[in-house]
């Protein structure tokens, strides 16, 4: 896994410096070497950082002092800091910056959201989606991960879960559980997305393992809930609620007995932790 994660940076440098640096060259030394640190311009949450280190130490510079994943930062406050060629930091300086923001912009916001719900429903567990932007999506669920969010799927080989693509192909709810059953690995759960509460109940009947309620309304959600107790389906089924949730509302869902909320915002349309690589010493 190391070797990926370094050639994919590599790989996003060679987009930024495709033939060499114009500016650098003109200007730089081949042997001047620095002291630079990157600098936290907003509180937030720190993700990937470990990434950054192997990435860093990769490419030849010397780690000097690092915070740890997760850690909570205020402005000003130094999160990375390295030693190494002065060309090549200014080469890479953009990239890595983009990197770490992006991915501590995710795990911020994660935050925010698994804090919330844990102080409404403790048992409800936050995960992110499938929504993430191509070729990042290793960093952004790790970001969330370090957050506290349930990662959820990484990719299509992992579960199955049946979507309205698929149900609008196959035609039927319980066709399409019993077809998956019947084709899967033992080891696998069947879930399935339903946007109805007749759907969902006829998906727990058919022994789906967890139920997406897509797009219900928080009163259906409800309402769902308590006609599974009533027939005695609430124990065999995890129920997960997506689509639509946010801050503003996400109170109005998890106060319900659900098991799972998935949020696509949070990899999506996590605002960027701003931060800043600033050269601390000019050593030779």
């Amino acid at each position: 896994m190391e070797e990926k994660i370094v050639s994919k940076f590599i790989e996003w440098l060679h987009e930024d410096d495709p033939y060499w640096d114009i500016t650098t060259e003109a200007l730089i030394p081949n042997n001047i070497v620095v002291k630079s640190a990157i600098i936290a311009k907003r509180e937030g949450i720190v993700a990937c950082i470990d990434e950054a280190r192997l990435i860093l130490e990769k490419l030849g510079f010397r780690i000097e002092f690092s915070v740890n994943e997760g850690s909570n930062v205020e402005p000003g406050d130094h999160i990375l800091v390295f030693v190494g060629n002065a060309k090549k930091t200014l080469v890479i300086e953009r990239t890595l910056l983009n990197l770490l923001m992006h991915c501590s912009g995710v795990a911020t916001l994660a935050k925010v959201f698994v804090d919330k719900v844990r102080e409404i429903n403790p048992k409800v567990r936050v995960a992110i989606t499938r929504k993430t932007l191509p070729g990042l999506r290793y960093f952004e669920k790790k970001a969330a991960w370090i957050a506290g969010c349930d990662t959820h799927r990484f990719g299509l080989s992992d579960s199955i879960l049946i979507k309205d693509n698929h149900l609008a192909i196959i035609g039927s709810v319980r066709e399409a559980i019993e077809q998956a059953r019947s084709k899967s690995s033992f080891t696998k759960r069947i879930e399935i997305e339903v946007n109805n509460v007749e759907d969902a109940v006829e998906a727990v009947e058919a022994g789906a393992d967890i139920v997406l309620l897509d797009n219900f309304k928080p009163e259906d959600v409800g309402l769902l809930i308590g006609i599974l107790r009533e027939k005695g389906l609430r124990d065999r089924v995890l129920i997960e609620v997506s689509g639509g949730v946010g801050l503003d509302n996400i109170a109005e869902y998890v106060k319900y007995d659900i098991d799972v909320v998935s949020v696509g915002a949070i990899t999506h349309s996590a605002p960027a932790l701003d931060m800043s690589l600033e050269i601390l010493e000019v050593i030779k």
